[in-house]
């Protein structure tokens, strides 16, 4: 069973932000984490703020993605938690309009 989840229908209305993302825009992820619970729960907390924040959104999803997985897994790295036999797996939507774009970063003992 999965650790975390993320669940987000309307992106601009859960940021309470005149966002510049096109409308409509929902996020959705399962995080499952390995070694615990914590890297699942460090990147439920920052994945989208990374996401909606990155320079590349909303011109090129794939680029923003990849830059918020990469700062989620920085942020974990220089948390307190040092031991690299913690990770997690994602599985994450996230959808502009009729577009969706899926990501699955699938890494040994990271979140990347």
């Amino acid at each position: 069973m999965e650790d975390e989840h993320i669940c987000i229908d309307d992106i601009v209305d859960h940021l309470r932000a005149d966002a510049d993302l096109q409308a409509p825009g929902s996020f959705y992820g399962v995080l499952d984490g390995h070694g615990g619970t914590d890297a699942a729960a460090s990147a439920c907390k920052n994945l989208l703020k990374f996401l909606t924040e990155d320079q590349y959104l909303p011109t090129s999803v794939e680029k923003a993605m990849r830059s918020a997985f990469f700062m989620a897994d920085h942020v974990f790295v220089d948390s307190r938690y040092l031991d690299c036999s913690f990770g997690t797996t994602i599985l994450a939507a996230l959808i502009f309009g009729r577009f969706v774009r899926l990501s699955m970063p699938i890494a040994n003992n990271n979140l990347l």
